[in-house]
Formats: structure tokens, C-alpha cells, sequence
């Protein structure tokens, strides 16, 4: 009995372990559920609080530590194009959270970081990352997956 009830445990040991490790560590993810203790925003407030709303290409990608000893992840984007607020060519985005990947495409909700560069506003909706051509409205209160057209024209309404 004993050996059964440390056998259980050790194969629930490894399961936690190995599902811990299903996510590759850099917090993207396609889900809409929340990142840490981050705020669900509705698109109303996203809008209201945020300084630029726009698609990017991700260019570059640099770890820096940070003075208060944290990595951050400092990402160069390239603006395809913007639907709110005033950006243009490249942009220097700032994370320790949710990184995006080189050469992927995102839309992207930023809050301006004094003069170093933008921040995603740290909602699960702030970073919504292209994929075959569709994005998830659901992060914005949508039910489907649309194209870049599409998704803007649900931020313009």
C-alpha cells in the first residue's frame, strides 16, 4: 500500500512538472486568460488608456538586465500600420512579461514610456500576436478569429 501511495505521488509530481513546462517559458500564449494578476480590460477601456494602437512587425530582440535586477526584454518593431495615436517607423518595446517573437506580427495596445519607448499595457488583450493571417477578437470581446482588416475596423468602431 505504501509503495502504491508513493508511486502515485511521485507520477503526480511528474505531471505537474512536465505541464509547467509545456508553456517555453516566454509567457506567450494564445489564450485569453489572464497573465499574472493583470487587469481584463474591456476594448473600451484599452482605448482609453492607451497612447498608440497599431500592427508590428517584430524586427530585433534583446535581453537587458535592468537596474532593479530584472531581465526585460527590449524588442525593435517595425509599424505596419497604426489605427489610434501617433507612431512611425520604428519602435522600441519594453517587457518583462509575454515576450513577442522576431519576425512574428502583432497587435499591439502601447502606453508611451516617457522617453525609453512603449510598454503593452499588461492586459491579455495589450498583445495579440498574428497567426496565418487572423487574429483573436476574443481578447477584445469579439467571438472569432479576423483578419487585420477586420480586427481594425472592430478598434475604429
Amino acid at each position: 500500500m505504501k509503495k502504491f501511495l508513493l508511486l502515485m505521488l511521485v507520477g503526480s509530481f511528474i505531471i505537474v512538472a512536465c505541464n509547467s513546462e509545456s508553456n517555453n517559458g516566454n509567457g506567450n500564449t494564445d489564450d485569453s486568460e489572464a497573465q499574472a494578476d493583470w487587469d481584463v480590460l474591456s476594448l473600451k477601456e484599452l482605448k482609453e488608456r492607451v497612447d498608440v494602437i497599431a500592427f508590428f512587425t517584430v524586427e530585433d530582440v534583446e535581453i537587458q538586465e535592468k537596474s532593479n535586477g530584472i531581465n526585460a526584454q527590449i524588442s525593435t518593431l517595425e509599424l505596419t500600420k497604426t489605427i489610434s495615436g501617433t507612431v512611425s517607423g520604428e519602435v522600441k518595446l519594453d517587457q518583462s512579461t509575454n515576450y513577442v517573437e522576431k519576425g512574428e506580427d502583432y497587435l499591439l495596445f502601447l502606453e508611451q514610456n516617457g522617453t525609453e519607448g512603449y510598454y503593452y499595457v499588461p492586459s491579455p488583450s495589450g498583445v495579440i500576436q498574428e497567426k496565418d493571417g487572423m487574429y483573436n477578437s476574443d481578447k477584445l470581446g469579439g467571438d472569432s478569429k479576423l483578419n487585420k482588416e477586420e480586427m481594425e475596423k472592430l478598434i475604429s468602431d
